[in-house]
């Protein structure tokens, strides 16, 4: 069933202010499987309650939610789920020149099945400190 653009604005606020995640990252079919569960649970009239308490069922993180240092939730999907978020790295370039100056990794993991079992998958997300810094000065 097509959501209403009242589900998909709330899910995609209620995604982004809860749990740092952007909810249209896997594509519409992510965001009508969560309208699906949301009108089989018969949840009654406060959408964003039942947002805020069953999202947690497919934004997970292994100990804390990703800290974005652009301010825009990049969540990676895979497969049409989000990916487990397992944790983030910020490097400094300027101790090497190997480096890139001020950016940030974000370590995701997702699962494929394969005919050998479960495969883990990997996606790096990389933010850099000087593209927020420029965008925060363009916002004053």
């Amino acid at each position: 069933m097509r959501p209403p653009v009242e589900f998909v604005e709330a899910l995609q606020k209620t995604a982004a202010e809860h749990f740092v995640a952007s909810a249209t990252g896997g594509g519409f079919d992510f965001v009508e499987r969560v309208y699906d569960d949301w009108i089989r649970s018969d949840p009654g009239p406060d959408m964003t309650a039942w947002l805020i308490a069953n999202l947690g069922s497919y934004f997970r993180w292994a100990e804390q939610a990703p800290r974005w240092i652009e301010g825009e939730p990049a969540w990676p999907f895979h497969r049409g789920d989000p990916m487990v978020f397992i944790g983030q790295q910020t490097v400094d370039g300027d101790s090497r020149d190997d480096l890139p100056d001020d950016c940030t990794f974000y370590l995701f993991i997702g699962w494929d099945d394969d005919p050998d079992g479960r495969r883990m998958v990997t996606r790096v997300i990389t933010q850099s400190g000087a593209i927020a810094e420029a965008v925060s000065s363009l916002n004053e």
